[in-house]
């Protein structure tokens, strides 16, 4: 209220041009107060509460008109099953849920040798991508398509991504060294005629590694969860 009066004042004084220099001088005196008013309301709009968040439409980068993009999910969990996907990942997962964050999981996706067209749509409709990095991560050609298709939306879409370094070293992941040392190896010899692609593997293990993220090498795993979501919150 008290910025709408301070304006009014302003509204009166300047635009009518029926006042006094006296009393422009009064007003214009009232004119910090007026534009700390409007900051702190722009700010408490660019900081919505965690209920707001999903509510918000996404606006893609590169775009002239604001044309909203309507997002299927809030959360991509990219993760290697058979590290987590009955312990930390599925404890991940039921806490967002619980949470009401539309969360996507591959629990439903015949896995082949290709990464399918239905898990690419996922990665491309979802707000953040969760990247659990544990030790047969890299193993996984899946996961490594998974990990490229996720930057790729990051850069193209602005998607925000967080990595989670599940009982693993993120200098590991940074250099591929210790078991994702190995799968690369691996890969090099299997796709000698392909280098390409290992060699965007590994930069793209790079470059998540570089990203913020929660570490977690051993303790409690409701900890991390409540530490995760506690964070989540009170970022976005």
């Amino acid at each position: 209220m008290q910025c709408k009066i301070i304006f009014v004042d302003f509204l009166v004084v300047f635009i009518t041009n029926k006042s006094t220099q006296k009393e422009k001088e009064k007003v214009a005196n009232r004119l910090p107060s007026l534009i700390r008013c409007f900051l702190i309301k722009r700010k408490e709009t660019q900081r919505p509460s965690p209920s707001q968040l999903f509510d918000q439409p996404v606006y893609f980068s590169g775009t002239q008109s604001n044309v909203s993009h309507s997002m299927t999910y809030d959360v991509f969990l990219s993760f290697r099953g058979k590290d987590t996907r009955f312990n930390f990942t599925d404890h991940l997962h039921s806490n967002l849920t619980l949470k009401g964050i539309r969360t996507f999981i591959d629990d439903g996706l015949k896995r082949g040798e290709e990464i399918s067209p239905a898990l690419l749509r996922a990665i491309e409709e979802s707000k953040i991508s969760i990247i659990v990095f544990s030790k047969n991560y890299a193993s996984s050609k899946w996961c490594l398509d998974e990990l490229d298709k996720i930057l790729e939306s990051k850069e193209t879409r602005e998607q925000i991504v967080w990595p989670v370094f599940y009982k693993v070293d993120p200098s590991d992941v940074r250099h591929q060294r210790g078991s994702f040392g190995q799968a690369l190896a691996d890969y090099e010899c299997e796709f000698k005629d392909d280098m390409e692609k290992v060699q965007r593997w590994r930069r793209s293990l790079t470059k998540a590694a570089n990203l913020s993220g929660w570490c977690f090498m051993n303790g409690h795993e409701s900890k991390l969860l409540t530490t995760s979501l506690k964070l989540f919150h009170y970022k976005y």
